[in-house]
């Protein structure tokens, strides 16, 4: 376990939450203990337990049998992957040559490219599994390339990186002097504030534009987003010269007891429930509810509904469609709050019971 801040090197460091047995996001093992520690230097979170071998031997089966995008087709354009899309736009030159680390099946770089056809894209990506783009079917390497990049993407990558800092260190040697970078990962202060984190074993690191700015402490920010998700841009030519103080999350000690505990309430409401279970949108964050409900009670009385998905069974927990969601249960699966409002809005006039993880039930 680590017992000092991996971003700063303070001992500062306080545990905050401990969990037991849980699983991560491709479902095949779980983590018998999960533990979230706190720098009080810095205010960097990050998950503890994750520093050991046996959790890197885990998590190296985790990234080899991922499954986030199976259940849509290519390419996936829900609302979060096109809002990272137009926030990258006007920032992209033509000819550019860009490279996604951890690109998964390429959805995000082809729709860049479908907008700006000149562009060069190349991804690199350990899952086995079909691509859709040129593609680099490895762990990500400096070695691996001699070109020097005009734009490197992380989507929802830095928060599976246990050293950030020594990470980005990495990217210079790719890079040049006006290379952008372009990061995406979760909002830890939004998804507290709002009860919406979901602790995955997966995630090791979790950021405020506080600390990702530290992690880039020798970049200039372009452009930054705190909405949904972190967005932001750094460029290679410059450092941050206005630094904001360290704001300390709020009372994430609390914030995650309260999580916690309406996280147990709901599961068991649902065991004293009869109503007919919908799952509302069949992304990864469904496959990670539907698993830890499972636990708790049967699924033969659940479905499916999702508005970007038109099977009529959903593979993983072999759920069906539902058409009507009349007098039931609905999941609102997703803890990103744009998109929780779009569901909620869609589901005005319905009378049916909303459940929105992990708000009290």
């Amino acid at each position: 376990m680590k017992n000092s801040c991996p971003l700063c090197s303070s001992k500062k460091v306080k545990i905050i939450s401990k969990e037991k047995n849980i699983a991560f996001t491709n479902l095949s093992s779980e983590l018998k203990k999960f533990i979230l520690s706190y720098c009080n230097n810095c205010t960097f979170m990050f998950q503890s337990s994750a520093y050991t071998k046996s959790y890197d031997k885990k998590i190296k089966k985790v990234y080899e049998n991922y499954f986030v995008n199976h259940t849509f087709l290519f390419p996936r354009t829900d609302k979060t992957i096109i809002d990272s899309v137009d926030f990258l736009l006007p920032h992209i030159k033509e000819n550019a040559l860009l490279l996604e680390i951890g690109s998964a099946r390429g959805d995000f770089l082809y729709l860049l490219k479908k907008r700006i056809p000149s562009i060069n894209i190349l991804g690199i990506e350990p899952t086995q599994d079909k691509v859709y783009i040129p593609t680099i079917n490895s762990s990500f390497s400096d070695d691996l390339f001699v070109n020097k990049f005009d734009m490197i993407v992380m989507r929802h990558t830095l928060e599976h990186i246990k050293y950030p800092k020594e990470f980005v260190e990495k990217l210079k040697k790719i890079s040049h002097k006006d290379t952008l970078i372009y990061i995406e990962v979760p909002n830890i202060e939004l998804n507290l504030k709002n009860l919406t984190e979901d602790f995955e074993p997966d995630h090791v690191s979790y950021f405020s534009l506080y600390t990702l700015s530290r992690v880039f402490n020798n970049f200039k920010i372009i452009s930054s987003s705190t909405e949904n998700f972190l967005r932001v841009i750094f460029s290679n030519a410059g450092t941050n010269k206005e630094k904001n103080k360290p704001k300390t999350i709020m009372n994430p000690k609390k914030n995650i007891e309260t999580l916690y505990k309406n996280k147990k309430k709901f599961f068991q409401y649902m065991q004293n429930e009869n109503k007919s279970i919908v799952f509302y949108g069949v992304s990864h964050y469904f496959y990670f509810l539907a698993y830890q409900l499972s636990k708790h009670i049967s699924l033969k009385n659940s479905y499916f509904y999702d508005d970007n998905y038109k099977e009529n069974f959903e593979k993983r927990f072999k759920l069906k469609r539902i058409s009507s969601l009349q007098n039931t249960i609905v999941i609102l699966c997703s803890n990103v709050p744009s998109v929780q409002n779009k569901m909620l809005e869609s589901l005005k006039g319905i009378d049916c019971h909303i459940i929105k993880p992990w708000s009290k039930v």
